[in-house]
């Protein structure tokens, strides 16, 4: 077919390509191949501006224009021929060249009707295509607020600061209204004034607070003016937060409204303020067709629906949404959930006396709003509960924003503040019996979160090829992480069902030590992790990671398990069991008992390479609490290395966990704890350290006091300092001491062997299993003189001294130089050898034998120069 040379033209192809061509005289010949391949524009919506010529197969542009939907969606465009630039005139849609053409990508519209011009050009040749996004449908049942032509208020500051009433009608959230605070407080009750140009509808006023905490309305009540004067509309009671607050007009509200008077009878300070004051007519929202809806979140059509029953929708968003549900395309996987209640966390943290609160976030929804989106969300099952929507972004480019908004059955409408994931914040006293609540997102944007109880790989893999922001929220049974989306796709791209595993079982293992699964304690709350600009800390908040180093936090294989168990454990610090010069130790108690069901092959305190009295070798952190503690007769808690602080506690799990002497010593230790006033109330740290002495002992049915005496954990404290956050003086007299000796003697338990002092993480099954130490090898055997760092040891085989737990070298007349750690110089991992302390550098005392140390307390000699 021959065409007039200069008339642009497309050939409708069975491929489902439409190829717009431009023949001209000129041999430089500009193609252009427009297929779309997302959401949005299907082929015959691109095609419904094109008039058909004589053939059936070719049609002919009527203009050089297209209109796409308002959802988020990419377009190729195909260009062939020669070299070409592209350019588009607007900030919503990015064209970019790559090998086979051009990718529009266009942004999800949250407003009204947008245009951009695209241009396509070569040398010879040039094509401009307008384009047009449709304004968002959601607009249509939002509105915009009414306008106030005239505010007033009985009281306003103005002498420090101008934050007149009108601050709170220009519909700017930055600016606000505040009542008088220079000369003192204000004076109650406020009356607020507001006038329209015409009568109106009214169907709610919505209130936002100030957004720092304070000046938030107590009590108010509402009157409005039809022009006869002020009549009561009701009263509300707002509670203390900076959420947002709505008091609905009764039925369908109020008509012929010419003015709304606001009474503030109280305030939660001593005075009042407001970010924003709107007022909202809904009426033309139209009726809400729920005869074609099967249930009342409009999330599924009826049985029966036809397209002429959806030709009849006068509403545009709904219309859409019918539309989309009878085609099969509209998505439902998050947009639509049912969100569950949750015990309040304070009351939970009061129960379980931690540090801090559990997940404050609960309820990931999986939908992803951007800043000044417009947000339709039919509700039901909320009746008269408090439920708010958060939008928090937790994404690197502005961390930390967040807004709230209350929810209620029906509609709710509204713009996001900020851009964010989004959570259902769903805590009620009653959330045994409480009833779960159904939201419809309508037309969210579908982040997604990974659920352990229900998602695979598959899932995962899709999840992190299609999120929509820079986080993912990752869901399991007691842990609830929000990761950055970089980290997750680097250091695990196709195995989040078993990351998801790990993490829970990260959780599960602390829980296991403080006593929740024995003790009937565990929640259904879950404990918050999310990532931070920089660092590693806890707050009330939860577990943080920065946002650089979130990977190691988010590896399957290799997860670095204690830095993440670490600021758990700080969440669930008891301060009972937290005296000062202990915030970063008794954490590290489950840091070192995850480590140790988790990893495996490498253990912190047992392998860690680290300066000790020979020098900078594996095991010197034990190394060095045996030299100080043991040997030196250090005060147990002294010194500014938590890690040695930490070694005795680990030793007592060791030997009553994992040797099963004790197995619930811990766990009733925490919840004796938690039972016992005047233990979990104790503030003085002197007390707070004999309390733990004395009852760990009566919690493991144990007679600790040989280890302690042993660990340095008796000696004497005059006024001595501890350091910490904030150091505290000790006092602890030996009169003290000799009564914590009188308790725990008189309860007649079984006495634990002093040798605790060397167990560690590779010699456990000796206590375990009771091994004999090995008495009848000749002195001498497997024993090899050497040196490391430039001081004297001797290298013993462990394997031949079969049942050694430890090493002692002694001088001829009997006195204690060195106590060496099983495993001491050995390489990581390893429990063949022991590099025994035999003299160091600087020592002037000559060593003369060594002793093997059984865990029974028996000693061999295995060692004495010829």
């Amino acid at each position: 077919m021959r065409m007039h040379s200069s008339l642009p033209f497309l050939a409708l192809k069975t491929t489902s390509r439409l190829a717009v061509c431009f023949r001209q005289k000129s041999r430089n010949v500009l193609r252009v191949f427009i297929t779309m391949i997302s959401l949005g524009v299907s082929l015959s919506a691109l095609a419904q501006d094109l008039v058909p010529s004589a053939t059936a197969s070719v049609f002919v542009a009527s203009n050089t224009s297209r209109t796409f939907g308002f959802e988020e969606q990419k377009v190729k465009i195909g260009v062939g021929g020669l070299d070409y630039n592209v350019e588009v005139d607007a900030s919503w849609l990015t064209a970019t060249k790559e090998s086979d053409g051009v990718l529009l990508n266009i942004s999800k519209n949250s407003d009204k009707e947008r245009t951009a011009q695209l241009t396509i050009s070569s040398r010879n040749d040039y094509k401009k295509i307008a384009l047009t996004q449709q304004a968002n449908p959601i607009l249509s049942v939002i509105g915009d607020p009414i306008a106030v032509s005239k505010a007033t208020a009985t009281s306003e500051e103005s002498a420090k600061e101008n934050t007149p009433i009108t601050n709170a009608t220009d519909g700017n959230g930055s600016t606000f209204y505040h009542s008088v605070w220079s000369d003192g407080s204000t004076s109650f009750p406020v009356t607020l004034t507001f006038i329209f140009d015409e009568a109106q509808h009214l169907d709610r006023i919505v209130y936002i607070p100030r957004g720092n905490g304070t000046g938030v309305f107590r009590d108010v009540t509402i009157s409005i003016n039809n022009g006869n004067g002020y009549t009561s509309a009701g009263s509300a009671t707002f509670d203390n937060n900076d959420k947002m607050k709505t008091f609905n007009f009764s039925g369908d509200g109020v008509d012929n409204v010419k003015a709304v008077r606001i009474v503030v009878n109280s305030g939660y300070n001593a005075y009042i303020s407001a970010a924003e004051i709107q007022f909202f007519d809904d009426s033309e929202t139209g009726p809400m067709y729920s005869s074609l809806f099967l249930d009342d979140l409009y999330s599924k059509l009826k049985p029966g629906v036809t397209q002429a029953n959806i030709d009849t929708i006068r509403n545009p968003l709904l219309k859409k949404l019918a539309q989309d549900l009878f085609d099969g395309t509209y998505s439902t996987k998050y947009r639509v959930g049912t969100y569950q209640a949750y015990r309040p966390y304070w009351d939970l943290r009061g129960e379980l006396c931690n540090a801090h609160p559990y997940d404050q976030h609960e309820n990931p929804t999986g939908i992803y709003f951007d800043a000044g989106e417009q947000v339709a969300i039919m509700a039901n099952g909320i009746g008269d509960r408090d439920i708010q929507l958060q939008i928090y972004n937790l994404a690197l480019d502005g961390m930390g924003a967040s807004s709230t908004y209350a929810l209620q059955d029906g509609l709710n409408v509204f713009t996001a503040l900020n851009r964010g994931t989004s959570y259902v914040l769903y805590y009620a006293n009653d959330y045994k019996t409480a009833p779960n609540v159904n939201l419809h997102f309508i037309y969210g944007q579908e982040n997604g979160y990974f659920n352990l109880d229900t998602d695979d790989n598959t899932v995962w893999k899709d999840l992190l090829a299609n999120a929509k922001t820079e986080v993912l929220d990752i869901l399991t049974p007691r842990i609830h992480m929000v990761a950055p989306l970089y980290a997750l796709k680097a250091q695990c791209p196709a195995r989040g069902l078993e990351l998801a595993q790990k993490l829970d079982s990260v959780i599960w293992r602390e829980w296991e030590i403080l006593g929740y699964f024995k003790h009937g304690r565990a929640p259904k709350n879950h404990q918050f992790v999310r990532p931070a600009q920089s660092g590693l800390f806890a707050s009330t908040e939860g577990s943080f990671c920065g946002w650089g180093s979130f990977g190691g936090w988010v590896t399957p294989v290799g997860l670095e398990t204690w830095g993440l168990a670490h600021e758990l454990g700080h969440n669930n610090q008891v301060p009972a069991f937290r005296w000062v010069g202990m915030t970063e130790v008794t954490n590290n108690i489950k840091s070192a008992w995850v480590q140790y069901t988790l990893s495996g092959n490498w253990l912190r305190l047992e392998d860690e390479n680290m300066d000790c009295i020979i020098g900078s070798v594996r095991g010197g952190r034990m190394q060095r609490f045996l030299t100080d503690n043991v040997v030196n007769r250090e005060i147990w808690q002294t010194g500014s290395d938590p890690f040695k602080i930490l070694v005795p506690l680990w030793q007592l799990l060791l030997y009553t966990r994992v040797a099963e002497k004790a197995t619930d010593a811990y766990p009733d230790w925490y919840e004796l704890i938690r039972k016992t006033a005047t233990i979990r109330d104790e503030s003085n740290n002197s007390t707070r350290r004999l309390n733990f002495l004395r009852y760990f002992s009566a919690s493991a049915k144990l007679d600790f006091l040989p280890f302690y005496e042993k660990a340095g954990m008796l000696i004497p404290m005059n006024n001595l300092y501890l350091a910490d956050y904030s150091g505290d003086y000790y006092t602890i007299t030996e009169a003290q001491y000799k009564t914590l000796r009188t308790n725990i003697e008189r309860r007649k338990f079984p006495k634990a062997p002093a040798e605790i002092i060397y167990i560690n993480g590779y010699n456990v099954h000796i206590f375990r299993d009771d091994i004999k130490l090995r008495d009848l090898l000749p002195v001498g055997t497997a024993c090899t003189p050497t040196e490391l760092n430039g001081h004297q040891v001797v290298k013993v085989d462990n394997y031949a001294w079969q049942g050694a737990v430890g090493y002692e070298t002694y001088t001829a007349d009997g006195k204690l130089l060195h106590c060496s750690i099983y495993g001491l110089g050995d390489s990581q991992s390893s429990d063949r050898y022991t590099h025994v302390i035999w003299k160091t550098k600087n020592q002037t005392e000559e060593p003369a034998y060594i002793m093997a140390v059984g865990c029974d307390g028996t000693r061999v000699k295995c060692y004495e120069p010829k």
